[in-house]
């Protein structure tokens, strides 16, 4: 046989196997293993899972929430059953990985299961993903975390968990998300978290843990997101955050009764969220906070912060969120509106329009004229404050704000008229103040409550109500501009319009019929 020949069939011999490996390729089914394994947790759970249907469909591949890999051997990578039973159950002792260890991602997340968390789930050793929040689970298998070296996300938030939390978290080494949040844990933090290397994010908030925060924690080197407010923490007595030079969100409100650590030392870099919010918390504003440059949203509102705030806010440029209501501040921070000064420029990011809330302090001295710079500003409360004098026209300039609440305070002077300007205004409030004058009218300003005035007895006009929208309306006025419906005017368009009416009429035969011709 001559070599072309041979060439020929050797290329049509390859081409069919090719094609008979591909089709036996697409018959294959999940693997056995992960069907039995699937089986076997779904025999576990009550009720069933929705479009499981282990009897007639062997291809687990095809079932909701299962994830097959591309291989030849197609095993399961991804389990995600979030609200995908029918009814809330208590998943039983079930080995999920016990055949199987391929998955990565386990969704089991707002189904409304209850009692322990199945230790079967520690044997899934190449878990990335685990999502256990939004049921009602109310404890953790001791060593349920010590084979998990490989998982990276770990949510525990929004159940029923209770007592210390599990020092096994400390073996997660992988760990870089951990959101336990909205339980009742209690007790203190366990020391683990020089174990947890890689943690970049981590919640705790609203829990009932108590004692001092551990310094391993501020000691994480990659730690990007701290939330532990709600809680009963206190600050350790050496706190060194130097290392914390990725911390971007911090959030420490309602913990403890210390003041504010004044530590020169810290070094938040990269800080971009800071809030403390409704605690107990006195003193002044930290000093060491000039170093956050890159910070963007700032809550330290409803503690017992005092003193002149500083000039040094003008340092951040980045700032578009500023809460410090609630305090014992005299004085208005200064706020640089240049372009390498605090523009309160809108973040996409973030569900928060830029605003300005200094209100519910000891502020004294007049609305400084500088504020109307901040074009961008879109929420400005100053109310119950001690500010005196006349409302600055310069508030003008603030063509995206939205609300403007200066009252209960001592503003005296009449409501600019350039406030009507203010297309986007949705709620003003000038309330309880020594205003005179007219109210100012026209633009949104006729669509405020008298709410928004009362307490001004120097304010003219009398009840103001805003102007009601009518359509069709009658001049009602008084005196000889009054209407008069049926007057002389009334007569003589009847009369003429009786006449032309009959003269058309007698034109047009219908009254008296012409005489028929005959043809």
């Amino acid at each position: 046989m001559s070599s072309p020949n041979l060439y020929l069939i050797f290329v049509v011999t390859s081409v069919l196997s090719f094609h008979l490996w591909n089709l036996r390729s697409q018959e294959i089914t999940c693997n056995p293993d992960d069907l039995k394994a699937l089986n076997g947790f779904s025999s576990c759970l009550k009720p069933h899972v929705l479009g499981w249907n282990n009897s007639s469909v062997s291809d687990c591949c095809t079932w909701t929430g299962v994830t097959c890999d591309n291989s030849l051997s197609k095993r399961v990578v991804a389990l995600e059953l979030a609200v995908s039973l029918e009814e809330p159950g208590s998943p039983r002792r079930g080995n999920l990985c016990k055949n199987s260890s391929h998955i990565k991602i386990l969704d089991i997340s707002m189904n409304s299961f209850y009692g322990e968390v199945p230790q079967g789930v520690g044997n899934c050793t190449s878990l990335q993903y685990l999502w256990l929040n939004g049921n009602n689970f109310r404890s953790l298998t001791k060593g349920i975390f010590r084979l998990l070296q490989d998982l990276r996300v770990l949510y525990l938030q929004n159940n029923i968990f209770s007592g210390p939390l599990n020092h096994g978290i400390g073996c997660l080494s992988s760990l870089v998300e951990l959101d336990i949040s909205s339980n009742s844990f209690s007790g203190a933090l366990p020391d683990v978290f020089g174990s947890l290397g890689k943690l970049e994010k981590f919640s705790a908030s609203s829990n009932n843990f108590n004692g001092t925060l551990r310094v391993s924690l501020f000691n994480s080197p990659l730690i990007m997101s701290l939330d532990l407010h709600n809680n009963s923490l206190n600050y350790p007595v050496h706190l060194n955050c130097s290392a914390m030079v990725h911390l971007k969100s911090l959030h420490l409100g309602s913990n403890n009764e210390e003041e504010i650590p004044s530590d020169p030392g810290f070094r938040f870099g990269s800080l971009r969220v800071l809030s403390i919010a409704y605690c107990e918390l006195k003193g002044s504003i930290p000093p060491w906070l000039l170093g956050c440059n890159e910070l963007q949203f700032l809550d330290m509102s409803r503690k017992h912060l005092a003193g002149t705030n500083s000039s040094w806010f003008n340092e951040f440029k980045y700032l578009f969120y500023v809460d410090l209501s609630n305090n014992s501040f005299t004085g208005f921070p200064l706020f640089r509106t240049s372009t390498d000064g605090a523009t309160f420029r809108y973040n996409n990011i973030w569900s928060f329009p830029p605003t300005l809330d200094l209100s519910y302090n000891m502020i004294t001295g007049p609305v400084w004229p500088s504020f109307g710079d901040s074009r961008r500003l879109h929420v400005l409360n100053l109310n119950e404050n001690r500010l005196t004098g006349s409302i600055p026209e310069s508030l003008s300039g603030l063509k995206s704000l939205e609300v403007l609440d200066l009252s209960h305070n001592r503003l005296s002077g009449n409501t600019p008229i350039s406030l009507a300007e203010l297309s986007f205004l949705s709620k003003f409030n000038v309330a309880y103040n020594e205003l005179q004058g007219e109210i100012t009218m026209g633009g949104q300003f006729m669509t405020f409550p008298y709410s928004s005035f009362e307490g001004n007895s120097g304010l003219c006009g009398g009840t103001y109500v805003p102007y009601p929208v009518q359509h069709g309306t009658i001049d009602e006025s008084t005196g000889d501009d009054r209407m008069t419906v049926l007057g002389p005017q009334f007569g003589y368009g009847v009369a003429t319009g009786f006449v032309l009416t009959v003269t058309v009429c007698f034109m047009s035969g219908w009254v008296l019929p012409s005489k028929r011709h005959n043809i």
